[in-house]
């Protein structure tokens, strides 16, 4: 019994070994391609793309413009959703998804998607920018002339 308790044990701190080596390995191979991926986020906005989001702040809807603008950007498969300035009166802020139409209004922090609500917060500390773009780890603060600031998500 003891020899067979042993040897469970063995096997399983080798399966652990094991599993670990594999998630390492996992990592190493990610973290070039999430370098990759920040580089191009921090790379500045084109004038078309500042332009599209300026022109949806009085909408109610976005047109060709808006979608081929986000269709540009660096990376989109993380992206979560584009906060941008809404002028209807009662909205504070209003969404953009990865295709490029609005996807909602808001007039609270409440009525907000839980994804959204980090980058509305910090947009609350960057009034002065053009739109707040938030992706699964990381938040891009774009700016009218097109930089970027690059804040990590705390999750």
């Amino acid at each position: 019994m003891d020899s067979l308790q042993q040897s469970y044990q063995a096997h399983q701190a080798q399966g652990a070994e094991s599993r670990e080596k594999k998630t390492m390995e996992l990592a190493q191979k990610a973290a070039p391609e999430q370098a990759g991926e920040r580089k191009k986020l921090r790379a500045p906005r084109s004038r078309k793309y500042i332009k599209a989001i300026n022109q949806t702040i009085p909408l109610q809807e976005t047109g060709q413009e808006m979608k081929e603008a986000v269709q540009m950007l660096p990376v989109t498969n993380e992206l979560l959703g584009i906060l941008a300035p809404c002028a209807i009166p009662g909205c504070i802020i209003h969404s953009i998804d990865k295709e490029g139409d609005i996807i909602q209004h808001y007039r609270s922090l409440e009525e907000m998607a839980p994804d959204l609500r980090e980058g509305y917060e910090i947009w609350l500390e960057h009034r002065d920018c053009t739109c707040i773009e938030v992706y699964t780890h990381t938040i891009c603060i774009i700016y009218d002339d097109g930089t970027v600031k690059f804040v990590e998500r705390k999750q």
